[in-house]
């Protein structure tokens, strides 16, 4: 679950799953998306700031399947992600839902 703060707009993981949080080999609950891929070699994340902030564009969910935006462990070649808006007040989206589900090189879920 991704937190939508406004003024200026920041992602912030609100809650994360265990598979998430090994895959990063830490916790990404509480930290900001920008901060927390700083050293990942991709510009703080900048593909995954792009999707995220593609949600807000659109203001409805979206689905992608290909190559990871961020470095995992273990690596995977693809990863299949819906997003989903919400917004308390109906207007304003403060939350990203997110599933995401990993796959190896043979296709696999892992």
């Amino acid at each position: 679950m991704i937190e939508v703060h406004h003024g200026p707009v920041r992602f912030r993981y609100g809650l994360t799953g265990s598979s998430v949080d090994a895959r990063h080999a830490r916790c990404l609950t509480g930290l900001w998306l920008d901060e927390a891929h700083a050293g990942s070699g991709s510009g703080g994340g900048g593909a995954l700031l792009d999707d995220y902030h593609g949600v807000l564009t659109t203001r409805g969910a979206t689905w992608r399947r290909g190559p990871p935006r961020m470095p995992s462990r273990p690596p995977v070649a693809a990863i299949e992600v819906l997003r989903l808006p919400l917004a308390r007040d109906r207007r304003l989206i403060d939350t990203i839902l997110e599933i995401a589900l990993y796959f190896d090189a043979r296709g696999r879920e892992t």
